[in-house]
């Protein structure tokens, strides 16, 4: 089966080699994502209240 496959690609080896590499490259930036996303929120929060604080 490998080696029927392996026939198939012929022109497409390099990209079919390397496209795991870019799908795991993939689902690491989304699992980091949502952190950095939680991180620029709360740097936004707290200089929003200290600008409030600033105010009183």
């Amino acid at each position: 089966m490998i080696k029927t496959l392996a026939k198939s690609i012929r022109e497409y080896k390099k990209a079919s080699l390397l496209s795991p590499f870019f799908i795991m490259i993939e689902v690491i930036m989304e699992c980091i994502l949502p952190f950095l996303m939680a991180e620029q929120w709360q740097q936004d929060m707290r200089q929003l209240h200290q600008q409030v604080l600033q105010q009183i």
